[in-house]
């Protein structure tokens, strides 16, 4: 297959960076929040999270209706924590496959991810302090995050969007998730796809 391949499409989350929902689940809980999970889970969640991820409200609106939607009296900072509970790290041999790829030029390269702005925050610094890089878009030729082009995964437009804008095809592409409805959307688009069932990025070889 690899012989035909050109572009390599990686998702962020647990691809790239290790994250578990679980922690923000019991950051919540400790102020006495014991059904996030209800709300919010990577499988399902609550359209707030998904106005959030296409950028359709701003942050501040999004803590406002949080609290609505929940009754929950906590503060945006405190909020704001409890949601970037769940983004852990970014393992080094991740980012230096990612850095080898670029440099060796082989492959066009590229991160299509549902984020947020309070989540990319977050993790841009943590790549910063911790990795010493300025951002994924570093890493990559381009970097396609939902909350910036105001479309999300496993809708069809947005790999639409990233085939129009990087002037890829799909069959000579590979694109890499820990999600299925991801992949199989992916899949019906002609895609090539690696389904990374057991956050095992490392064991992939291109």
């Amino acid at each position: 297959m690899m012989e035909n391949i050109r572009n390599l499409i990686f998702d962020l989350g647990n691809v790239i960076l290790n994250i578990d929902t679980k922690l923000s689940e019991i950051a919540f809980a400790k102020y006495g929040m014991n059904d996030f999970e209800k709300l919010y889970t990577l499988a399902s969640q609550n359209e707030l999270f998904d106005r959030l991820e296409v950028g359709s409200i701003t942050e501040n609106e999004f803590y406002d209706e949080f609290r609505r939607v929940t009754g929950c009296k906590l503060d945006n900072k405190t909020l704001e924590q409890c949601w970037d509970a769940l983004i852990m790290d970014f393992p080094s041999a991740r980012i230096e496959m990612l850095k080898q790829l670029k440099n060796e030029g082989k492959y066009r390269t590229f991160i299509l991810s549902n984020t947020n702005i309070i989540h990319y925050r977050f993790y841009t610094a943590l790549l910063k302090r911790t990795r010493g890089v300025d951002g994924l878009e570093s890493l990559v030729e381009h970097a396609y995050f939902s909350h910036e082009i105001g479309l999300k995964k496993p809708n069809r437009d947005i790999f639409d969007y990233v085939v129009e804008h990087s002037h890829i095809k799909p069959e000579e592409s590979i694109f890499i998730d820990d999600n299925e409805a991801n992949i199989k959307a992916a899949n019906a688009l002609g895609f090539n796809t690696i389904f990374l069932k057991n956050n095992d990025m490392e064991n992939l070889n291109f």
